[in-house]
């Protein structure tokens, strides 16, 4: 199937719109590098801004998992020992920022999915169960996920901004201490914002599905706790948190080596009035 994928495509590839169209990335691509290659101060604004943008797409994957989905916060497991179920049968959560999904899986004909936002009257309805109360997991979780929420997309914002100054920077050919300042404290705030975000979701909301779960696990139906930790979304905010770093990085390193490329653009200036 694949090979007849490919003899089907292989006479646009021949064709002048595709090759011009190749032709124009390739172009584009080798004036880049030129470009970023040029001198050391744009290599390190290029890279900068590679890793600017990385951590924002990261930041920004993160809030996909608002809802208790594969992109969620927090997950937690509990097996299901009650002679009534299968051997693999499993009680599964999902905790995304906004709200939470709750499974049955391999559980045949029990197999059920519940999904419910933190602030319904129905979310300690649907968690509480054999006396294990879940109004707090709730309340810390709505509170942490609206914190989180709104500092992770505040990040994504400053750091559109402090994109925007690299690529500025990038093209500059004086030393403008005032966009220098500017970027390193965007970079910062991008930072703080990100830590707060993490941290607030650890903090206040995965204690308290570590104790709700250790609660429920040896209650009823259920046999020992499988699982509970972080889950996707603070692994994508951690890693955009040490790409801004990086980032920040780079730019301070522009800004102490700075004037070692200021020979190269003062030649460069020369050959363009010449």
């Amino acid at each position: 199937a694949i090979l007849g994928v490919s003899c089907t495509l292989l006479p646009y590839c021949h064709s002048p719109l595709f090759q011009s169209a190749a032709m124009g990335c390739c172009r584009c691509l080798c004036c880049g590098f030129c470009f970023c290659f040029s001198s050391t101060r744009r290599l390190f604004h290029c890279l900068a801004a590679a890793t600017i943008a990385t951590a924002i797409i990261l930041a920004a994957v993160a809030l996909g998992g608002s809802e208790g989905n594969s992109l969620g916060w927090s997950y937690a497991k509990l097996k299901i020992t009650d002679d009534g179920f299968p051997s693999d049968c499993v009680r599964d959560f999902s905790f995304g920022l906004v709200s939470f999904t709750m499974k049955m899986l391999g559980c045949d004909a029990a197999d059920v999915e519940s999904s419910k936002a933190y602030d319904s009257s129905s979310c300690s309805a649907t968690l509480s169960m054999f006396d294990v109360s879940a109004n707090s997991l709730c309340d810390r979780c709505r509170d942490a996920g609206i914190t989180a929420e709104f500092f992770t997309a505040l990040a994504c914002l400053v750091g559109t901004l402090a994109f925007g100054m690299v690529v500025i920077r990038m093209f500059d050919k004086g030393y403008d201490p005032c966009k220098r300042w500017t970027t390193g404290l965007l970079l910062f705030l991008m930072f703080i914002f990100l830590v707060v975000a993490w941290s607030s979701w650890m903090a206040e909301c995965q204690p308290e599905i570590d104790n709700y779960i250790q609660n429920l696990s040896d209650k009823g139906m259920h046999d020992g706790k499988d699982t509970s930790q972080i889950s996707t979304g603070v692994y994508l905010v951690l890693f955009a948190t040490l790409f801004t770093i990086g980032a920040l990085i780079i730019e301070c390193s522009v800004q102490c080596r700075g004037e070692d490329d200021k020979g190269v653009e003062m030649r460069e200036e020369a050959k363009q009035t010449a």
